[in-house]
């Protein structure tokens, strides 16, 4: 497939082009949104873009500019350049550059649209120009990792980052979700959320997303020079924020420590849907990473495991007496600690509550109200 890259500095204009064709059906790529030129240079000096979506009037860089340098490059892309302003001195450098065409925003619809990338499709193919599908037996970069992260795959030497970091999501309110957008959440539900992610640059040029199952989703980060763990979660927050403002659903995040090669890869995801698991005990908060281990120590809570065994096993296996017997027990525990250390004890027992029936429970406020109301 050819590969498309929009540039515009309106989020909302990136989200119109982005979901206005079938890009898929039409037999193209889309491989990302930017907001400005300068975030698809960076992105265009590691990743090929056969075809180029560009505003003209941007900060940082503009779109004239990034013509410009993106002519410097050898197979530079077709470019379709779009403007809200019939603008003759714009129309008449765009064009000195080489572009393909030139459109206003307001005429733009998905026919004229479909009919620009396919006229640009037959110019890359006059010119020679391939696809990339012949090379790594036809298997994408992007495939590969996808199925990397849906643990389909073992981790391989030059696919992942020198450092990179591991998010995994979980969404709320499943059947909620189910009854706004209907039972195929690949096709109807995951496309919307990876369509709002692509609207942040940085996850544009430096992240994989991918859906794992029906309510969560895994993310690989690579982190670029001189970035900490800060950084992710500056862009985990916009994400959840986006999901939460254009579609109204509620998102938890466990985020890993930072990650070196493929040697650490299983661990990094290990470790990030461990503290995804952090959410039914800190439950004020939606992501969580190494830097909340400060409140929850949960190698302190692991070594209480085995306190917490015979109440957890009652409460699978559904038997009232064993449970109100180990409830008994563990409320003499916590009332002979004190104030501090039961609280602790209560939380721990929820953690591990939470670990032992997460494929269990879909509403988490059952731990809370069913195992800990006496507890608190």
């Amino acid at each position: 497939m050819y590969r498309v890259l929009i540039v515009d500095d309106e989020s909302i204009m990136r989200m119109m082009l982005s979901t206005m064709v079938d890009w898929e059906e039409l037999g193209f790529e889309l491989v990302g949104c930017m907001s400005n030129g300068r975030e698809a240079l960076e992105y265009m000096e590691h990743e090929r873009v056969d075809i180029l979506v560009t505003d003209i009037q941007m900060p940082v860089v503009d779109g004239l500019a990034l013509i410009q340098h993106v002519n410097e490059k050898p197979d530079p892309p077709q470019i379709l350049v779009l403007s809200a302003y019939n603008d003759f001195p714009y129309v008449r450098q765009a064009f000195k550059l080489g572009v393909y065409d030139y459109c206003l925003k307001r005429e733009l619809g998905t026919e004229t649209f479909t009919r620009h990338l396919e006229d640009m499709r037959q110019e890359l193919i006059k010119a020679g120009r391939s696809t990339g599908t012949e090379h790594e037996n036809g298997q994408s970069e992007k495939m590969r990792m996808t199925t990397l992260l849906r643990g389909q795959a073992e981790p391989e030497k030059g696919l992942l980052p020198g450092r990179y970091c591991i998010v995994r999501f979980s969404i709320r309110g499943y059947w909620e979700i189910v009854q706004k957008f209907g039972k195929d959440l690949n096709r109807d539900f995951f496309p919307v959320l990876l369509n709002l992610a692509e609207q942040i640059s940085q996850i544009a040029s430096h992240a994989f997303l991918v859906p794992i199952g029906d309510v969560s989703l895994t993310m690989l980060y690579q982190l670029g020079e001189g970035d900490d763990i800060q950084a992710v979660l500056r862009v985990c927050r916009r994400l959840l924020r986006a999901w939460k403002s254009y579609v109204n659903i509620t998102v938890a995040a466990g985020i890993s420590s930072i990650g070196k090669g493929p040697e650490d890869f299983e661990n990094c995801l290990s470790e990030a849907e461990a503290n995804l698991t952090m959410k039914y005990v800190m439950k004020s908060k939606n992501m969580f990473s190494p830097e909340d281990y400060r409140e929850f120590n949960r190698e302190q809570a692991l070594s209480c495991k085995d306190e917490y065994t015979g109440i957890i096993e009652a409460l699978k296996q559904g038997e009232n007496i064993n449970f109100e017997a180990e409830k008994s027990k563990i409320l003499a525990a916590a009332a002979s600690m004190g104030l501090t250390f039961g609280k602790k004890y209560a939380l721990y027992l929820a953690y591990h509550i939470a670990m032992s029936l997460i494929h269990q429970i879909e509403d988490t406020d059952y731990v809370y109200e069913t195992c800990l109301s006496e507890l608190n």
